[in-house]
């Protein structure tokens, strides 16, 4: 379970070294003002992304689920 809970994540930074990193250097050094907010925007939200999943989902799935249930319930 834990490794199909990360292929999502390596999907998504599979299509950032693809697309958007290549933006990156010449995004950052040129004065384009929006391919520089589409980098910070990415970037904002996969940390955004990160926190949420890792911690308040998870969080609220510990809770909604509980580990004694799971186990009791795999254990039948």
């Amino acid at each position: 379970k834990i490794y199909i809970g990360t292929i999502p994540f390596t999907l998504l930074a599979a299509f950032i070294e693809s697309y958007i990193t290549r933006l990156g250097k010449s995004g950052l050094d040129s004065s384009n003002l929006l391919v520089t907010a589409i980098l910070i925007l990415v970037f904002v939200g996969s940390w955004v992304f990160i926190i949420w999943y890792f911690f308040f989902y998870s969080k609220k799935m510990a809770r909604e689920f509980p580990l004694e249930v799971y186990l009791k319930e795999i254990s039948k």
